[in-house]
C-alpha cells in the first residue's frame, strides 16, 4: 500500500492565462481527482486530496501554509494542472519533497514541454484512472516510469461497461463511484460551492460529470484538442444510480456540469424517464441544436435551468466561431425553453478581433428577443 497525495494548484494571483483574464471563482469538487481517489482507494492505497484551487480564498489560504516536511511522508504526489494556475504549479514542483511526482490535466496534455524544467516529473496525457494505480506502486514506477520517456499518453476509456481486461478499467461504468461523501464531509464541504448561482431555491446541489469530451469543434475551445472530438459517457443506469446515491447523502438538486449533457438523445431520454419516476431538480449545460421535442421531457423530469453557449447572435460571428448553428436555431431553442418552463443562461463572447460594430449591434438587438433569464459576456481569447 502506498500513500498518495493528489493536489490542485491555486489560480494565478492576477487570474491571467495567455494574456486573458479568466473566471476562477467557481469552486466545485475536483472531478478528475475525485475519480483518481476512488480508484486508488479501491486498490487499497491511502489517498488524500489537497485542493489548493478551492482553498485559494478560504481558511487554507495562509501565506506560510505548507507542511514542514514538504509532503515527504507521501510515496506519490499527483498534481492536476490547469493553465491559469502556472505560478503555483511551478511553486509546487519546486517545493514538494515527495520522491515520485506526476502531473496531469489540461495544461500537462496541451503543453507537456512546459515541464522540461523538472526532469524528474512524469507527465500524463489523457485519462489517468489506469495509470495512477501503476504509478502508486513503487515496483511499477521503478520498472516503467523511473527511466526512459517522461511523457506517458493513456488510452481513452469507452462508453458504458465492458469486461475488465487484465485489471484495467475499460468502460466508464466500470469506474468506482465518485467520492461525493469525501468532499461533503464537514471538514471539507466549506471549501466548495454547493448551490446553483442562478437558483438559490435548492441546497445542497451536488455536481455530476457524466460525459467526457465534445464532438463539436468551436474555434475558441480546447476541448477538442484534448479529447480528439470524441465523446464518451456513463450509461443512463449508472447516472441514475449515482443520482440516487447523491440523494442519500442529502442532495436536493443535481448540476450536470459538463460540456454537453444532452449529446446522446436516447441516453437523455432514459435518464429523464428515470428522473420522472423519482424526481429531483436539476440543471445542465447543452447546445441550442438540442432536439426541441426533448425539452418537454426534460422539464417533466425536473430540469430547471440550461446553460447554453450562444456566443453571438450575429450569423457571421457564429460561423467564425465554427458553432455550426444558426441564429434561428438559437432563437427557437430559447423560445421553446420558455414555453416548457425551463430557465436559460446564455454564455456570450465579446472582443474577437474580427467582430465589428455591426456584429455587436446585431447581437444587442437580438438579445431583446432572446430574453435569457441570465447571461454573461466572456472575453474572447485565442486558443
Amino acid at each position: 500500500m502506498s500513500r498518495v497525495l493528489l493536489l490542485t494548484a491555486r489560480p494565478n494571483a492576477d487570474g491571467m492565462m495567455n494574456g486573458h483574464k479568466m473566471w476562477t471563482e467557481e469552486k466545485r469538487p475536483p472531478n478528475g481527482l475525485g475519480y483518481l481517489k476512488a480508484v486508488l482507494d479501491q486498490a487499497g492505497h491511502e489517498c488524500e486530496i489537497a485542493d489548493r484551487y478551492a482553498a485559494n480564498k478560504g481558511w487554507w489560504d495562509k501565506e506560510n501554509w505548507w507542511p514542514e516536511n514538504g509532503y515527504s511522508d507521501y510515496d506519490l504526489a499527483g498534481i492536476y494542472t490547469c493553465s491559469v494556475c502556472t505560478d503555483d504549479i511551478a511553486w509546487l514542483l519546486n517545493n514538494i519533497e515527495c520522491d515520485r511526482i506526476a502531473v496531469g490535466g489540461p495544461h500537462a496534455f496541451l503543453y507537456p514541454e512546459w515541464f522540461d524544467a523538472w526532469p524528474r516529473v512524469k507527465v500524463v496525457r489523457g485519462e489517468g484512472e489506469n495509470i495512477v494505480r501503476l504509478m502508486a506502486s513503487p515496483e511499477a514506477w521503478e520498472n516503467t516510469y523511473g527511466h526512459g520517456d517522461r511523457i506517458h499518453t493513456t488510452s481513452r476509456l469507452t462508453e458504458g461497461r465492458l469486461p475488465m481486461n487484465l485489471g484495467d478499467y475499460t468502460g466508464l461504468d466500470s469506474l468506482p463511484r465518485f467520492p461525493w461523501e469525501y468532499f461533503w464531509d464537514e471538514s471539507r464541504r466549506g471549501l466548495y460551492s454547493w448551490d446553483f448561482q442562478h437558483d438559490r431555491s435548492c441546497y445542497p446541489v451536488f455536481t455530476m460529470n457524466t460525459t467526457r469530451g465534445c464532438p463539436h469543434a468551436c474555434s475558441f475551445c480546447q476541448t477538442r484538442k484534448i479529447w480528439g472530438g470524441r465523446i464518451t459517457h456513463f450509461s443512463a443506469e449508472r447516472v441514475l444510480d449515482d443520482v440516487a446515491y447523491c440523494r442519500s447523502l442529502g442532495a436536493k438538486a443535481i448540476y450536470f456540469r459538463e460540456d454537453n449533457f444532452t449529446s446522446y438523445e436516447q441516453r437523455l431520454i432514459d435518464i429523464c424517464h428515470g428522473l420522472i419516476k423519482d424526481p429531483i431538480p436539476w440543471f445542465c449545460e447543452t447546445r441550442a441544436d438540442t432536439n426541441l421535442g426533448l425539452l418537454r421531457v426534460m422539464a417533466a423530469a425536473g430540469c430547471k435551468w440550461v446553460y447554453v453557449g450562444v456566443e453571438s447572435l450575429s450569423q457571421r460571428m457564429l460561423d467564425i466561431y465554427n458553432k455550426r448553428l444558426t441564429v434561428e436555431q438559437i432563437m427557437a431553442f430559447f423560445a421553446r425553453c420558455r414555453r416548457e418552463g425551463i430557465k436559460t443562461y446564455a454564455s456570450m463572447i465579446v472582443g474577437h478581433p474580427d467582430e465589428t460594430a455591426e456584429d455587436r449591434a446585431e447581437t444587442s438587438y437580438r438579445m431583446q428577443e432572446l430574453r435569457p433569464d441570465a447571461h454573461y459576456f466572456n472575453q474572447w481569447r485565442k486558443t
